[in-house]
């Protein structure tokens, strides 16, 4: 019988085969270097199942051995060990070299402190980072100590540092940025630090321009602000009752997990600013959309822009090629069309646009969808589109559409009733204002949409005589009442105006295709409006029916606008066109980016 023992090394370098059946034949085996094995496999091989012969054919004794990890081997070194030993001590030196050469790449010269300075100041993204130390696993302990040289070498590279940054996998991390003296990360001043988003392009960067385009199902919508707060509810011993915030037990790895994350996709602008920032070899950037679509919305072509440092010059091409690399290898379905340098600085993807157009797709057939599906809203039941067309046009305009607007949003729109002048996203004049009892307004109402002033009359018959039933706005005034306070409100005093440039109807084939162009839309306004025009299509509204909807204004309560409304339609079926920009950011449009004109390669050129 024989023995080999075969030893697991981080090297890919093995022994001959040859050499090691010498070697056992004359009764001793290799003394092997000093670096730590990883694991020990003990081969045993008899000759009884082989007709009395070993594998090899040799003649021996069929008694089994069994051999433990660190048992000597008798017999002296012979000189195929010495060269054994001669080739694993120059095997390491290459090793160690390779290791100094890699760790010379992470090390902080003149030169890349240079770049990532400003004139005056230091823009880094170390204000956002957090450091963490990384400990390697057991059985990583004998490769990183054989990289280093044997058990007596520096165990430095035991804590890592690296820097959190929100990745999509724990095992993709950054080395730490450039730092102090004092150990301590970089930072400017809390005056002169810069806000993503802001229209004015900090000292040491360039604005670019990023089109991209992904399915909605494919992810957890565009991006989320805010974080789920859980509460409960206490009461006191004097019978007060309050809200505690709920936080995940630190010993309950599962609740802490489901705090962070709500869901199990990722959000596009995170899969697109980690592809980016691999793409620019950066610590990280900040994307600003035109567009904050809802979760499920699909999106053929959203502009986006960000701020990039000026010492990156990289040709588009190179961008969107190492940033499909990494999405590809990460398995995200998201496209990046373009990117480029915006030709005009002033550019914001944001607030430099005019008007959002969105398409809903109906496929009016009995079959379901096959290859579109996902994109469409299945309606076996017949349209008719004519009397679709002539509902679109009654909704076209400026108008009031609090009808259609979803009532979670009725905190953002008091919000922007009392916003300041320039900042709302309703009517903003200087005259518009909620008049009191007394005809005066004590606090300022800019951003409601305008009301009409209403004189005061001597009784309650003649206030009803002059109280308009509705307003320029198509507001519908409640009625005088027993409270003095019901007299003056409207069925809504929120910003809830909005203008719908565009609103067709068209069927293609077994399709029917409603476009929606303007500048900004409600929350669900463009669902609950398709939603109004598929009950439209099978003939169970009319106009009158319609007119009283858009009076009826705003509707506050949840159960009331389930109970009273038609349900929204499906989120699957709308997809965000395009964005339209003005004449002067025009020529940053591209369509998309090829891979370039075809190259003849000169062998005689290369050699």
């Amino acid at each position: 019988m024989w023995i080999v023992a075969a030893c697991v090394r981080t090297a890919p370098r093995v022994a001959p085969a040859s050499l090691l059946r010498r070697l056992a034949s004359a009764g001793s085996t290799p003394d092997f270097p000093p670096p730590p094995l990883r694991g020990l496999a003990v081969a045993v091989g008899s000759r009884r199942g082989f007709g009395g012969r070993s594998k090899d054919g040799e003649e021996g004794s069929g008694d089994a051995v069994e051999r433990v990890e660190g048992e000597s081997v008798p017999g002296q070194t012979s000189w195929g060990s010495r060269k054994w030993r001669k080739e694993g001590q120059q095997e390491q030196q290459q090793q160690r070299a390779a290791t100094d050469a890699i760790a010379q790449l992470f090390q902080d010269s003149a030169q890349r402190k240079a770049f990532q300075q400003a004139p005056g100041r230091t823009l880094s993204a170390q204000t956002t980072t957090t450091v963490i130390t990384t400990t390697p696993e057991e059985d990583e302990v004998g490769s990183l100590q054989n990289l280093l040289g044997g058990e007596g070498a520096s165990s430095s590279l035991v804590g890592v540092e690296a820097v959190e940054q929100e990745l999509l996998d724990d095992a993709f991390l950054y080395f730490p940025p450039a730092s102090r003296a004092d150990g301590h990360a970089e930072t400017v001043a809390a005056g002169d630090a810069y806000v993503p988003g802001q229209q004015i392009i900090p000292p040491g960067s360039t604005r670019y321009r990023v089109d991209v385009q992904y399915q909605g199902s494919d992810f957890d919508g565009w991006w989320k602000s805010t974080s789920r707060q859980l509460y409960r509810r206490e009461t006191a011993p004097d019978g007060t009752i309050r809200r505690v915030p709920l936080t995940a037990e630190a010993n309950d790895p599962a609740n802490s997990s489901a705090e962070k994350t709500m869901g199990s996709r990722y959000h596009a602008r995170t899969v697109l600013e980690e592809a980016l920032a691999v793409a620019l070899d950066v610590h990280s950037v900040k994307v600003v959309a035109g567009v904050i679509p809802e979760a499920g919305v699909s999106v053929r072509r959203l502009c986006c822009h960000l701020d990039v440092p000026s010492h990156i010059e990289l040709q588009p091409r190179t961008i969107i090629q190492r940033a499909t690399m990494w999405l590809e290898k990460r398995q995200q379905p998201l496209a990046i069309l373009s990117c480029q340098r915006c030709k005009n600085q002033d550019f914001h993807a944001r607030h430099s646009g005019l008007r959002r157009v969105y398409v809903y797709r109906i496929l009016n057939r009995v079959a379901p969808p096959l290859f579109d599906a996902g994109l469409q809203w299945h309606v076996d039941r017949h349209l008719d589109v004519p009397r679709m067309q002539r509902f679109s046009k009654a909704l076209e305009g400026t108008k009031d559409f609090g009808y259609f607007a979803d009532p979670k949003m009725a905190n953002a729109l008091r919000r922007a009733a009392l916003s300041p002048s320039g900042l709302s996203t309703g009517a903003v004049l200087d005259e518009h204002y909620q008049p009191t009892a007394t005809g005066e307004s004590p606090r300022a109402t800019r951003g409601k949409a305008p009301k009409v002033m209403i004189e005061k009359g001597s009784s309650n018959l003649a206030r009803a005589a002059a109280l308009p039933t509705f307003n320029e706005y198509g507001q519908r005034v409640v009625q005088p009442g027993a409270h003095a306070k019901e007299y003056y409100r409207a069925s809504t005093n929120l910003p809830t105006v909005r203008t719908i440039d565009r609103l067709e109807v068209v069927r293609q084939d077994d399709e029917v295709l409603i476009w929606f162009v303007g500048k900004s839309f409600l929350r669900h306004q463009i669902r609950n409006m398709v939603s109004l025009l598929k009950a439209a299509g099978h003939g169970l509204w009319d106009e009158l029916e319609l007119q009283q909807a858009l009076q009826s204004g705003f509707e506050p309560s949840r159960h009331r606008f389930k109970r009273e409304r038609f349900p929204p339609a499906p989120v699957y079926g709308l997809t965000l066109w395009d964005v339209e920009y003005p004449a002067q950011h025009r020529d940053d449009y591209v369509s998309y980016v090829d891979s370039g004109p075809y190259e003849e390669v000169n062998i005689a050129r290369d050699i």
